[in-house]
């Protein structure tokens, strides 16, 4: 969608509902990033718009610049991209983070832990979780959905893309998820 359409999107959202609004602000193949300014204006105009999960370029920056100028309309900013960068997101004020589902007990502990006050505990939690994130931001969704089938959680992996995703690949998935075992709750 042309960023020049993007008010005109969410306004007609905004008619049709009551509901709380948020706002996804995601770049890549799949979205369209827009800047603080643009996302603080439509929420000015629009009360529907209430929060936003961020999740473009420079995540961290753009929540502090979100809560900076926004934070008078905008209810919350959560964090995205995976949780990559989830004790980051915190420390600027997120008030909550959207993920797949692959590791979120991990992701719990990681958002126990900082609030909490053992910062250092939930970046050494964080740590430990990169090496499959990293699989996952290199190959795709593919990742997470064999995470749930070695987890037991679902019975196929498959992607209606079909991720590229090789017996090398698989045997690095299962090793890194060995080494999380002891911190998995399933």
């Amino acid at each position: 969608m042309p960023k020049s359409e993007i008010p005109a999107y969410y306004g007609r959202i905004a008619q049709a509902t009551s509901l709380p609004i948020v706002v996804q602000n995601q770049g890549g193949p799949t979205g369209n990033v827009m800047s603080v300014e643009l996302i603080v204006q439509m929420a000015r105009e629009m009360p529907g718009i209430q929060y936003v999960t961020e999740e473009s370029g420079i995540c961290t920056h753009m929540i502090s610049g979100l809560l900076a100028k926004g934070g008078s309309v905008l209810k919350g900013v959560f964090g995205g991209s995976g949780g990559y960068y989830l004790v980051q997101e915190m420390e600027r004020g997120s008030c909550g983070m959207m993920s797949s589902c692959h590791l979120v007990d991990l992701q719990v502990k990681v958002w126990d832990l900082f609030h909490k006050g053992e910062v250092e505990g939930a970046r050494r939690m964080l740590l430990q979780t990169l090496p499959v994130q990293v699989l996952w931001l290199q190959l795709g969704m593919r990742i997470p959905k064999e995470v749930l089938k070695l987890r037991g959680v679902i019975k196929h992996a498959g992607t209606r893309r079909g991720d590229n995703v090789d017996e090398t690949d698989l045997k690095d998935l299962a090793f890194w998820l060995s080494y999380l075992k002891p911190q998995l709750t399933v």
